[in-house]
């Protein structure tokens, strides 16, 4: 996302996901916040 590749490594409740940087820390996203990237990903 945004050029960093990011491991999806767990959930934050119902509504974020928590991904793991390359840097080895973590990030939380919201779920709402990814919807606008999915066919990107799914074209890869």
């Amino acid at each position: 996302m945004n050029g960093r590749r990011l491991r999806p490594v767990g959930m934050s409740g119902w509504s974020a996901i928590v991904f793991q940087r390359e840097d080895n820390r973590r990030e939380l996203i919201a779920i709402d916040d990814l919807l606008p990237h999915l066919d990107a990903w799914e074209r890869q």
